[in-house]
């Protein structure tokens, strides 16, 4: 397999969820960095330095990073991730089913009042 490509085939980084153990694009995931200082915080953007772990934006991930304490084995954090970027990660979550919910619950066609993609008929 490409090294850039998911297994499905979509172009991009992949990076690896410390939750489930899945590969999946950059762009799925939610990056968590560790700072000079030893504290983790949630780095919503994946562009900020320091050493990153990545989890996918679903509460069972979540729960089973947090159960495993895998973003303190892959930050190589010395006192743990803390409540405030677990906190942090489940609201993300919260934000990202609610926005695949209204996603998937429009009718999803394409096709414009009058029948006609991008019709500009009303």
């Amino acid at each position: 397999m490409d090294a850039g490509r998911t297994p499905g085939g979509a172009p991009g980084p992949v990076r690896t969820c410390v939750g489930c153990g899945e590969r999946a694009p950059r762009a799925d995931l939610i990056r968590v960095r560790a700072a000079p200082d030893g504290s983790a915080s949630v780095d919503p953007y994946g562009d900020r330095p320091g050493r990153g772990a990545w989890v996918h934006p679903d509460p069972g991930c979540i729960g089973r990073a947090r159960s495993r304490r895998a973003l303190t084995r892959s930050l190589r954090l010395t006192r743990g991730a803390g409540d405030q970027v677990w906190a942090d990660l489940l609201e993300i979550a919260g934000h990202s089913a609610a926005r695949l919910a209204r996603r998937t619950s429009s009718d999803g066609s394409g096709l414009e009042a009058d029948g006609h993609p991008m019709s500009t008929q009303r």
